[in-house]
């Protein structure tokens, strides 16, 4: 994209292409820009294509508003919101930010909540903690999907503030990155995990009880 600045004698050409812009889709019903705010999967693909063909390189979507007079929901109610509209905005290929922040806080949060609708019935003590690791958008590159997993198992520990074991699903794939990622998850010694090939696993485990 190149903004023409016109003088007298010469014309300027100022680039600006190196600037990735999100544009705004508001699946909350407080945003301010009522043209932002979408309703239905059809209603986010028109707003989406729109930004798209106005200068947006991707799609940011909220589902909570931020001004004084916003709302505050629960992060089911969130979700709930932004659920399908992420799904319809992901078939055009483009990125997206969505409520981004750091997956162990997110994780803890989570099980924070859970946990005391079990202490209700008290049967927190009787709970494992699955985590769902590693499993990043399924739209992100390897390269980016490698980093999220690297830094969610090489965190388990802080999932430890629970005092609860863990069930992780390892990873099975046969390269070198998912090896790595293999290595530092059973280094974390989960007290369950779910495994494709059982005997390699037992192996690497052998092998880094050995060093």
């Amino acid at each position: 994209m190149k903004l023409s600045l016109f003088a007298p004698e010469r014309t300027l050409l100022v680039s600006f292409s190196s600037m990735f812009i999100y544009g705004v889709v508001n699946a909350s019903p407080d945003s301010l820009e009522l043209e932002s705010i979408v309703a239905s999967e059809t209603d986010a693909l028109d707003r989406s294509r729109g930004l798209i063909a106005d200068g947006a390189d991707g799609i940011d979507i909220g589902g909570q508003g931020s001004t004084d007079g916003a709302e505050v929901v629960d992060w089911e109610t969130e979700w709930a919101r932004v659920d399908t509209v992420i799904n319809s905005v992901a078939k055009l290929g483009v990125e997206m930010s969505i409520v981004k922040t750091d997956p162990i806080k997110a994780m803890k949060d989570f099980f924070s909540h859970r946990l005391e609708k079990a202490k209700q019935y008290s049967l927190e003590k009787n709970c494992i903690l699955d985590p769902g690791t590693g499993f990043a958008p399924s739209n992100w590159e390897w390269s980016e999907r490698f980093e999220y997993q690297k830094y969610v198992y090489s965190n388990l520990g802080k999932l430890r503030d629970f005092s609860l074991p863990l069930y992780v699903a390892l990873p099975w794939k046969e390269t070198s990155d998912h090896d790595e990622l293999l290595e530092i998850v059973l280094k974390s010694e989960p007290e369950y995990a779910r495994a494709h090939f059982p005997g390699k696993v037992r192996q690497v485990e052998k092998r880094l009880k050995n060093m």
